[in-house]
């Protein structure tokens, strides 16, 4: 399998978009036993026939990431991505549009993300202010693609060339403005990667919340676990009113 593991936050709290410092560790040794390599998001998508492998990344840039992530992450030697809302940068997430339940936590400021990017970590862009791009007119949209890679750029001195849609939302005008910017952008379709049927800009990912059990993670790389994406993916799909066969 080769797959776009998501996360947003590593912490404590059990909210949706939270996985425990333990979850992680367990989560990170199911791929170690399943066999699959932890790679960086650049490595796995450019080598497309390489099998087993996984790329961790982080959307919001959330500080709890550097603080509990990055030290998990380093004592295995392993790579992350991080997809930045430029806009909350040393701030927080209270973005306008944040779901109600979403606890309020603080934003990595440049300083980290520097030092994240030193130890080898990619950096993404994940728009401006984290808007619904869907919502928007492609001129909005534009604006929020653009000023955010120009920010990166800016700050950090490297020119982004991975994108995540803020709420997985993407559409045929967001997919082709946000491809005059990256490479790559990843959405919020849940599933393992498929180089015959994937778009580039379209990319599917393993959402977190559904990798924080135990359970789940000992059948980490099996048919079992296919099988369990594949229903999980269906039953979402449903909820948002486009079940596809």
């Amino acid at each position: 399998m080769r797959a776009i593991v998501t996360l947003h936050s590593v912490d404590e709290t059990g909210s949706v978009l939270s996985i425990r410092p333990s979850e992680l560790e367990s989560l990170l040794d199911a791929i170690e036993k399943a066999r699959h390599e932890v790679v960086s998001l650049g490595e796995l998508l450019t080598q497309p026939g390489r099998p087993d492998r996984i790329a961790v990344t982080f959307d919001d840039a959330l500080a709890s990431v550097a603080e509990e992530g990055l030290p998990i992450l380093a004592r295995r030697g392993y790579p992350a991505s991080v997809f930045v809302v430029t806009d909350r940068v040393g701030r927080d997430n209270a973005w306008p549009g944040q779901p109600a339940g979403i606890p309020d936590m603080p934003s990595m400021g440049w300083g980290e993300l520097q030092a994240l990017a030193e130890a080898g970590w990619e950096i993404g862009s994940h728009t401006h202010t984290h808007a619904k791009l869907t919502r928007l007119s492609e001129a909005a949209v534009r604006a929020e693609i653009a000023q955010a890679h120009a920010v990166v750029e800016r700050e950090l001195g490297l020119s982004p060339t991975f994108f995540a849609y803020p709420y997985g939302a993407v559409n045929d005008t967001v997919r082709r403005v946000a491809g005059e910017f990256h490479r790559f952008a990843v959405a919020g379709r849940l599933s393992a990667l498929d180089s015959a049927l994937d778009h580039p800009l379209e990319l599917p990912r393993l959402d977190g919340f559904y990798l924080r059990s135990a359970r789940v993670h000992r059948w980490f790389g099996s048919a079992l676990f296919d099988g369990w994406v594949g229903l999980r993916r269906r039953a979402r799909e449903a909820r948002n009113g486009r079940l596809t066969p």
